[in-house]
């Protein structure tokens, strides 16, 4: 039977178990991409919100938990002594936690200044990744993606104070355009280890 796969919340107010729920089962598995050194602790709530560890998961590592329905709990994943939490909520029947690569906390991207007259292009890649670019300027700018021929293709407005997250793979040029100019101020290129966060300012 396959497992249903639970979606992980980023926060979560109050967390406690109810009262009587219906037993049932989370396997938390660690992934295969996630970059070594990463570790994850597994915590439940009890019903007067007290935290109990319950597992630390290391490379390809997984914990089998019994649980109830609707009782939740949160793993603190932690690379290069940064820490997050994600939180999830016990579902019925048999169900999973797939701690990924991409819940990592984003890891910091420098822009390059690009060359006028230059050409442009991504590296050929097929390696998965995100990238997420936080605009901390005053005004609105447009996000494009080039491929390995220097084709653009425009992903849209990303405007003051907001962040914004798109797949990728590792070595794509991105570009940032101020909304009313043509030519890019800033360019970036995609991480190899995990997401990368572009912070634009």
């Amino acid at each position: 039977m396959a497992l249903v796969e639970i979606n992980p919340l980023n926060s979560l107010q109050n967390p406690h178990a109810p009262l009587g729920g219906a037993a049932t089962i989370i396997h938390f598995i660690m992934d295969h991409n996630v970059p070594r050194g990463c570790t994850a602790a597994v915590y439940a709530y009890d019903n007067q919100g007290i935290r109990h560890k319950r597992a630390d998961l290391h490379l390809v590592g997984q914990y089998i938990g019994p649980s109830f329905v609707g009782c939740p709990w949160e793993v603190v994943l932690t690379y290069l002594a940064v820490p997050v939490s994600k939180f999830y909520i016990a579902v019925a029947g048999n169900s999973q936690v797939v701690i990924r690569k991409r819940l990592l906390p984003p890891s910091p991207l420098r822009p390059v200044t690009p060359n006028p007259g230059a050409p442009i292009f991504s590296a050929p890649n097929t390696t998965p990744t995100y990238i997420t670019f936080f605009n901390e300027t005053r005004y609105p700018v447009k996000i494009s993606s080039l491929n390995q021929h220097g084709q653009s293709m425009g992903m849209g407005l990303v405007y003051r104070g907001e962040m914004v997250e798109y797949r990728s793979y590792v070595g794509q040029v991105w570009t940032v355009v101020r909304e009313h100019e043509v030519q890019p101020f800033a360019l970036y290129f995609a991480s190899p280890s995990e997401t990368g966060l572009a912070t634009i300012r």
